[in-house]
């Protein structure tokens, strides 16, 4: 028997199928049978009951399932400690945070970090999920979140402020105070709060895109009104904020790491680094510096064309 057995026992029993655990695991079908069947056969014991609407687990299964993320919990804790081990200036480090923050702001950060410390090397995950640091699914978050996971450090960064944009030549042919205007909102799939709470909760979402990065290519195609970041749309030349609008609700932002890693120095070296160039870039992130794309006093990104 061996953990990689039980890691697929413990993902069969969390999402109720090989599929989901396949997954979770980004492993084969076949890969996730065979690692039971051989767990199975190592302890003598069945695990779930195969039901034509997914895997149940058995009395047995249930009884075992605690054990199992005992030994999860004690091997993470290794992982952790391992990592913690002082490396000084050199190692991996993963880092997990929402993608259009790299891609239109810390990108050129990054290069200046990578040519101070060489020998880090860094990792991303790009999403908006609050990702597991307890179980190793990164090492370092910056997160969107009001209150921080307990069992992580974490130091408050500035908040994250939204604006309302729109091309001027957009603005000139569609006066979004005019009901009758044509004036349209490029929004996501779903939410619709934001539509609500903007200055023209009347206007209709006619464009629904789930990225901010094809949401400000609309924006400057001239597809309607957006709501983006401030870092994002105030370093944009092409869009301006709707004329008499203020920012809209933001985030707050964090950048968490676990307590085990408290002492490693390369995650002081990244963590310290980010923190006080988001400091200094606290005008730009919370909307106070609207429209210039050359003022700012980090490096300028250029907007993908």
């Amino acid at each position: 028997m061996n953990w990689d057995d039980l890691k697929v026992f413990l993902a069969i029993a969390r999402s109720g199928s090989v599929r989901g655990a396949g997954s979770a695991l980004n492993c084969s079908h076949s890969t996730v049978l065979r690692r039971l069947d051989a767990l199975e056969e190592a302890i003598g014991v069945s695990l779930f009951h195969r039901l034509p609407t997914g895997y149940e687990l058995t009395e047995d299964g249930t009884a075992l399932r605690p054990r199992a993320e005992e030994i999860e919990q004690t091997t993470f804790a290794f992982q952790r400690e391992a990592i913690g081990v002082d490396q000084g200036r050199s190692g991996k480090i993963v880092v997990t945070m929402p993608e259009p923050l790299a891609t239109y702001y810390l990108a050129p950060h990054l290069v200046r970090f990578h040519a101070e410390h060489p020998g880090i090397e860094l990792e991303f995950i790009f999403t908006y999920d609050l990702l597991d640091l307890a179980r190793r699914a990164a090492d370092i978050a910056i997160q969107f979140a009001n209150t921080p996971q307990e069992t992580l450090i974490g130091r408050r960064l500035p908040r994250f402020e939204e604006a309302y944009y729109a091309t001027e030549s957009y603005l000139a042919q569609h006066d979004p105070a005019d009901p009758d205007g044509g004036a349209r909102w490029i929004g996501w799939h779903d939410a619709m709060d934001w539509v609500v709470a903007s200055p023209y909760p009347d206007l209709p979402v006619t464009w629904r895109l789930g990225n901010v990065s094809v949401q400000l290519a609309a924006c400057r195609a001239g597809m309607g009104l957006a709501q983006l970041p401030c870092f994002v749309g105030d370093r944009c030349s092409d869009v301006v904020r709707l004329p008499g609008t203020d920012t809209a609700s933001g985030f707050d932002a964090w950048i968490l790491y676990h307590e085990d890693l408290r002492a490693t120095e390369r995650i002081r070296l990244l963590t310290d680094f980010l923190i006080r160039v988001m400091k200094d870039d606290a005008d730009l992130l919370e909307g106070r510096r609207p429209r210039s794309l050359h003022a700012y006093g980090s490096p300028t990104v250029p907007v993908p064309t």
